[in-house]
């Protein structure tokens, strides 16, 4: 064997890299690449005592990596479309095997936090007062049984926060300089989070017991489920974090929130029925189109497909949550200059023409002559979604853009 083959078989035969977290809330951070065969790993000691906390990002900020963690009897994944995920354990125990998943030659950089939780915060505000690369968490008691509002305000630094439920669930994600809000159930803790992004953060996190913090989007949303399936789904979306990156996007968006939401049974435009539109600024979804009661899928489809639109539409803000592959087709650069209308029904060049059928695929509401206008990026989103929805929940069937995604895949492999 030559010098080079054992030099190869060689560095197949290295064990996976081991991990360590540093002292109690302190940040271990290092940097990593996703190899050829698009499957990172390494081991990880759990920490003695408290949480540990996993964060894996994509140095580009727009891989679409995945973070899934082994442990002796379990495993935990974090799927979202993005290139940023986070896992909570609580009490972990024994060695944790780690991988990333994602496309060959993407690099990232992990973040391991021990921490140790602290006393419960019932109500009133604790000082946040952060070194450079300190985590730090609260306990929100959940024995108050009232509504509550959480509030980060920092007066210098910047930081993340994240608020998971008892079971380590991500319920909110604030990725905003100066402060976040987020309104939290009437019960069971919450573990609030915050992680620094630069400097040393310093402010305040305030639990105000019996505020009442409406969310015209999340009513609108509860308000769609008309029957049992239907309300499980959406129950099930609402907890996916790619679902509640985007909620937290367009709650926290400077102004307010800045869209009309509408219900509108029978919803048409231009003679054909449709799941739903988005038109300045205006989100409508049409909750008795047949699809929408025989499949509970489709109802979720058309929710994301919407709210993507809006995301789109708005200049963007601190927080976007989409990598540049979601596009739809008045934002995709490649079809600058053309009314929706031609794109919708493909009245284009030729060229033009091969690209939506490349891209973007068949409609829901009108398959036989309308093109889709949220590209592949964005349908790839909607698939996850779905799948975890799924998943989580047995219900419902797939979606046309299941069948627009295998198209893809096989025009690729020709």
């Amino acid at each position: 064997m030559s010098y080079l083959g054992i030099g190869a078989a060689l560095l197949i035969m290295l064990p996976p890299p081991q991990l360590r977290c540093a002292e109690p809330n302190v940040v271990a951070e290092s940097g990593h690449e996703v190899p050829s065969d698009e499957r990172w790993t390494a081991w990880l000691d759990s920490p003695a005592e408290g949480l540990l906390l996993v964060e894996l990002e994509a140095t580009d900020r727009r891989s679409d990596l995945d973070l899934c963690l082994h442990m002796a009897e379990e495993v935990r994944d974090a799927r979202s479309h993005s290139g940023r995920e986070q896992l909570l354990l609580m009490e972990p125990r024994g060695p944790l095997r780690v991988e990333v998943l994602g496309a060959a030659g993407a690099e990232f950089r992990l973040r391991l936090v021990n921490l140790l939780r602290p006393g419960p915060l019932q109500s009133g505000t604790a000082a946040v007062s952060l070194t450079a690369g300190r985590a730090a968490c609260w306990l929100l008691s959940g024995d108050v049984r009232a509504p509550r509002v959480a509030r980060l305000a920092l007066t210098g630094g910047d930081a993340d926060w994240r608020l998971y439920r008892a079971d380590g669930g991500l319920l909110a994600v604030g990725e905003r300089r100066g402060g976040e809000r987020a309104w939290l159930p009437p019960e069971g803790d919450v573990l609030a989070v915050v992680l620094p992004r630069s400097g040393a953060p310093q402010g305040s996190l305030e639990l105000s017991v019996g505020s009442r913090h409406r969310s015209p989007l999340r009513e609108f949303l509860g308000a769609l489920g008309k029957t049992p399936e239907q309300q499980q789904a959406l129950a099930a979306l609402a907890a996916h974090p790619d679902f509640l990156r985007i909620v937290c996007y367009l709650e926290g968006y400077p102004g307010g929130l800045p869209i009309t939401l509408r219900a509108q049974p029978g919803l048409q435009i231009n003679g054909v029925e449709r799941f739903g539109a988005y038109r300045e600024r205006v989100l409508t979804i049409n909750p008795t189109i047949e699809p929408h009661r025989e499949n509970v899928q489709e109802l979720v489809d058309t929710v994301v497909h919407e709210l993507i639109h809006a995301v789109l539409d708005l200049p963007p803000a601190p927080g976007f949550p989409f990598g540049d592959e979601v596009k739809d087709s008045l934002h995709d650069p490649r079809l600058r200059g053309y009314s929706s209308s031609s794109l919708r029904r493909g009245n284009v060049p030729p060229p033009v023409r091969a690209y939506l059928q490349r891209n973007y695929g068949p409609s829901a509401s009108n398959p036989e002559r309308d093109f889709s206008d949220l590209n592949a990026g964005g349908q790839r989103l909607i698939v996850k979604l779905i799948r975890d929805n799924r998943r989580r929940t047995g219900l419902g069937k797939e979606t046309l853009v299941f069948q627009n995604e295998r198209d893809r895949r096989a025009r690729s492999t020709k």
